[in-house]
């Protein structure tokens, strides 16, 4: 292969290693599960924001971030943070397929993470 096969193979590489590593934001409402009790409804709607860039996922709601934490390989989550309230909040799922869920520790609350 030439210089210019070179050059032009290099530059393909590097184009797909920056759109993989490329951030993706989205947003999602907090839907109660069911088994939850009256007392589990947030009252207000929730929207928490997440973006994945390469192996850092990081979430936040209106009051600002919340956590930002490094993700294996398959995207899985387990992680938990207090919510602005001081709620102890458990965050469990997929980055990878969005499909994520949040627990308060002590009422035992479960939420689904909706994408809008």
């Amino acid at each position: 292969m030439g210089k210019m096969g070179v050059a032009t193979s290099t530059c393909i590489i590097l184009l797909a290693l920056s759109a993989s590593a490329q951030a993706q934001t989205w947003s999602a409402n907090l839907v109660g599960l069911s088994g939850n009790t009256a007392r589990c409804d947030p009252g207000t709607a929730v929207t928490y924001t997440f973006t994945r860039a390469g192996n850092s996922f990081s979430g936040s709601n209106p009051t600002g971030k919340i956590f930002t934490i490094t993700l294996p390989a398959d995207g899985k989550v387990s992680h938990e943070f207090k919510s602005s309230s001081g709620a102890r909040l458990l965050l469990t799922g997929s980055a990878q397929t969005r499909q994520l869920e949040i627990a308060n520790v002590e009422s035992k609350c479960k939420y689904m993470l909706a994408p809008k």
